[in-house]
């Protein structure tokens, strides 16, 4: 693990701990944060250059140009923290989605920002979609709907069934298909998973 890798992952254990230290224990809950699971299932990634055929996405889009690439390119949808350079010595831990071709690699795809190291977990597009769409969030911070990540022990992404496409997905998806263009559909700032 890079110096950089195990910073960023020190920074989340110190806060997954003052979280737990302040939050009464939530019954029925397998994991006590968002964090605890990520800390528990994630793993480092490293940045590396995006490859050139790769777009960037919208500014403030991280999660939905994540997931609108890895559909496009059959790509993983990444999800989990970033550790963003500042200037300097400084940096700063913040949620964050990525694309990874699978080899542990992070490619950035909302912003030539330095990015010194990323910390997170693959989940399905359908799940990642899910969460956007009918949760109005993103895979680990799913709080409109309770959390639903934290209330059971993880074994990998339910069946692909168990997720309702959202008509966005779907569109993508015929548009694929079809032999669509790529540019002229990337998503519009805003909207779900717009916080970055």
């Amino acid at each position: 693990m890079t110096p950089h890798a195990q910073h960023l992952k020190s920074a989340l254990e110190e806060h997954a701990a003052a979280l737990e230290r302040l939050s009464r224990p939530r019954p029925g809950w397998v994991y006590a944060s968002p964090l605890a699971f990520l800390l528990t299932h994630g793993q480092p990634y490293v940045p590396i250059g995006r490859p050139p055929w790769l777009p960037v996405g919208v500014p403030k889009a991280c999660f939905a140009n994540a997931l609108f690439l890895a559909v496009w390119f059959d790509l993983q949808y990444v999800e989990g923290y970033g550790l963003l350079a500042l200037g300097g010595e400084a940096a700063h831990a913040m949620p964050h989605a990525w694309v990874s071709n699978g080899t542990g690699v992070a490619w950035e795809v909302t912003t030539p920002a330095p990015w010194l190291a990323y910390f997170g977990m693959p989940f399905s597009v359908e799940r990642a979609d899910d969460a956007m769409w009918w949760g109005d969030s993103c895979v680990l911070d799913d709080f409109q709907r309770g959390y639903p990540l934290l209330r059971e022990r993880w074994t990998g992404d339910k069946p692909l069934k168990n997720y309702r496409p959202s008509p966005g997905l779907r569109r993508l998806r015929q548009h694929k298909r079809q032999g669509g263009r790529l540019f002229g559909t990337l998503p519009r700032q805003g909207g779900p998973g717009s916080s970055d």
